[in-house]
């Protein structure tokens, strides 16, 4: 299960600024503006897609780590985060670590309609981030966990460790020209020796109708638009910050059937890492 899914509970807050540089490579530029033309900015990357409220997205399937049932949620402040063990200075430093990386755009699965254009394979993304102050600790429930060793008879035995989870908000632009937005979510950092305490992560989303750029979509118009945001994965590692951007849109031909319509992915630096970490400290279900 990738991090991606792991992190899909997100949070908002304050602000991040991503800008961009460099490109070569084009892909096929059916019935989108060129990659990085005049005015392409100043148009919805989906404008079909449907406007919807913020927060949390509930359609993007994945299914929730079995240590998600024993999680209590306290809102805290920063120095109660630093009393809790968090190195809070550190996940501060690497957030607000300034990003210029290459950028690849990634055919993907097309599933759910064809493939994406608009883009140059080849690109360039910068950001400058800063954290919001709203802290939310995670950590499992005492009357159902012994310390981090939780056990239900339904689900058995699990390892789930403490997190804090930041809010967080970014300004997203490609040289190419392919996306303009704003996102919003959440950064993980987890107690030394657990999951996210070497890498924090983040998982952050934004409605796909206010993205704009010459980046387009084509979903099979036979379907019915459920949810469309731009995904944006976030992590923070000792000496760079690497991350992946990609479209996903849930589809609906029936109230008993969802196709996950995901084109093209974006990754900075150039190679795909794997997840460095398990979900909430468990091991893989």
């Amino acid at each position: 299960m990738g991090t991606a899914n792991r992190l899909r509970r997100s949070g908002a807050s304050s602000l991040v600024v991503l800008f961009v540089s460099g490109c070569t490579a084009s892909n096929d530029d059916r019935d989108a503006p060129p990659a990085g033309g005049d005015g392409a900015e100043a148009t919805s990357v989906c404008a079909e897609c449907p406007v919807q409220a913020g927060g949390e997205s509930s359609d993007y399937g994945g299914t929730p780590h079995p240590c998600m049932t024993f999680e209590v949620r306290t809102e805290v402040d920063r120095e109660r985060a630093v009393e809790l063990g968090f190195d809070v200075d550190q996940l501060e430093r690497r957030i607000e670590r300034p990003i210029d990386a290459a950028l690849q755009w990634m055919p993907a699965d097309p599933r759910g309609g064809s493939a994406a254009a608009g883009y140059l394979t080849e690109t360039r993304i910068s950001a400058s981030v800063r954290p919001s102050d709203r802290f939310t600790h995670v950590g499992p429930d005492p009357a159902r966990c012994d310390g981090s060793a939780c056990s239900d008879p339904e689900l058995g035995e699990w390892t789930c460790a403490e997190r804090l989870e930041l809010g967080v908000e970014a300004e997203l632009r490609t040289l190419d020209g392919a996306v303009n937005a704003v996102v919003s979510g959440s950064v993980l950092q987890g107690k030394p020796g657990g999951s996210f305490a070497d890498t924090p992560a983040g998982s952050l989303h934004s409605n796909l109708r206010d993205v704009y750029g010459s980046l387009r979509v084509f979903p099979d118009p036979n379907f019915t638009i459920v949810e469309a945001r731009l995904m944006v994965d976030l992590y923070f590692m000792a000496d760079h910050t690497a991350g992946d951007v990609n479209p996903a849109i849930v589809l609906r031909s029936s109230p008993a059937s969802a196709v996950h319509y995901r084109p093209l992915r974006g990754h900075w630096p150039s190679t795909p890492a794997d997840p460095v970490d398990p979900p909430m400290g468990g091991p893989e279900p």
